[in-house]
This record gives structure tokens, C-alpha cells and sequence, in this order.
């Protein structure tokens, strides 16, 4: 008797309708590999990114540009606590601050 079994992935599904932006490829800079991090982590995040206003795409960003090799440098939660306090930053409007001193230090 044969006991093989055979698991059967759904395929990928495809668009009638071409993109507007090119995709980018899963590996293509650490800024791509952080973003999808964030927003594995914190979904409600996703359209935040989207705006460049918003307090979470300042964050990203600043997370982004102040830190080489994020992931490999830092685990996971000490990046999603750097992320929240930089949003935090950003939402309370941290530049006008009296003592901002070191928030945003890498």
C-alpha cells in the first residue's frame, strides 16, 4: 500500500488588469525587508505608509535611514519598540518639543 501523500498549493492568482507601479522584488534593499516587518507586526500600519504626513511613514523612515542592517542588528522587538517610539515622536509633534533632546538618537 502506497502512503505518499501529495499536498497541492493554490496557485498564484493572476490580475487581469496590469499594475501601475513596478513590484518590487523580496529582497531589493533593507528598506522593503523593514517595511514588510512593520506591517506583518502591525497591519493597521499599511495605509499609514502610504502617507508621507503620516507619523508612522516618518517613523519608517527615520528607522530606515538612522539604522545599516536593521534586522540584523536589532531582534524583532526592539525594532517594533523603536518604531513606537518614533510614531510617538511624530504624533505629539516631538520637533517642538521644550526637551527633545536624544528621542531620536541612533
Amino acid at each position: 500500500r502506497n502512503t505518499t501523500s501529495i499536498k497541492f498549493s493554490p496557485a498564484p492568482s493572476q490580475s487581469l488588469v496590469p499594475s501601475t507601479l513596478p513590484s518590487l522584488s523580496p529582497s531589493s534593499s533593507p528598506t522593503t525587508t523593514v517595511r514588510l516587518f512593520l506591517e506583518e507586526v502591525s497591519p493597521l500600519s499599511i495605509k499609514a505608509f502610504e502617507d508621507e504626513t503620516s507619523p508612522q511613514f516618518r517613523a519608517l523612515t527615520w528607522l530606515e535611514s538612522n539604522h545599516t542592517n536593521l534586522l540584523n542588528t536589532y531582534d524583532k522587538n526592539r525594532i517594533i519598540q523603536r518604531f513606537v517610539l518614533a510614531t510617538l515622536f511624530y504624533s505629539t509633534k516631538g520637533e517642538q518639543w521644550i526637551q527633545s533632546n536624544g528621542w531620536l538618537n541612533a
